[in-house]
């Protein structure tokens, strides 16, 4: 809203209290880690900590510990992934891994943002409160999160848990719970990865059979 005050931008979130924002923060960061349990399972498993269904408790140990290193550094962090992908995936699911893996970096920037900034609280027009995370300064601005903006998060990460999971299961040579044929996954990883998915995404129908409406 370039130009507007801060009321002006404020009032275009709906109104929300203190216990709200900070229910819909913890329920985002636990989306997440829902999502880097996921990609972590691809890097695990390609370093050799893990063979299909089985885990090495040492060496998954050890894997833990130099991926929290590497999640340190969001940029990093998906390279990483990436190259997981090209190593075990062919160059035609590219097209699902890399779009893919942008929107996993994007829930990183705002699950950071989660974990380290403030609360804060402003007037709308009608007079009552919105709270949002927010910087330091405190203020509604650029990057500033309310509670439509965290709702939108949780809903978009559940989708794109299952693409995760899509993406660390074929690493693994394996198929997730939710798809019923090897043919089936290999649709999903030729297609490219939307968040909203376009009509006749196949992931959007394993979304439509567990969840319901995919995100908007």
């Amino acid at each position: 809203m370039f130009g507007a005050t801060e009321e002006e931008m404020v009032s275009s979130y709906r109104p929300s209290s203190f216990d709200e924002i900070n229910y819909l923060r913890g329920r985002a960061i636990h989306q997440y880690i829902h999502l880097e349990t996921q990609a972590y399972s691809a890097f695990a498993f390609a370093v050799g900590a893990r063979a299909t269904g089985l885990i090495d408790a040492l060496k998954d140990k050890f894997a833990s510990e130099v991926y929290l290193d590497v999640i340190r550094n969001s940029h990093s962090h998906r390279r990483l992934l990436r190259s997981i992908g090209r190593q075990y995936l062919p160059d035609d699911k590219q097209i699902f891994v890399r779009p893919m893996l942008n929107a996993f970096e994007q829930a990183t920037t705002i699950r950071n943002a989660l974990a380290h900034r403030k609360t804060g609280q402003s007037l709308g027009l009608d007079g009552e409160l919105r709270f949002y995370v927010c910087n330091a300064q405190s203020q509604p601005g650029e990057g500033a999160l309310f509670a439509e903006n965290l709702e939108d998060f949780i809903v978009k990460g559940q989708f794109l848990l299952f693409a995760l999971t899509s993406f660390s299961c074929a690493v693994e040579g394996r198929r997730p719970s939710f798809i019923a044929s090897d043919e089936e996954l290999d649709a999903v990883l030729s297609n490219p990865f939307n968040s909203p998915p376009k009509e006749g995404d196949p992931l959007q129908k394993f979304w439509s059979d567990k969840i319901g409406h995919p995100p908007s």
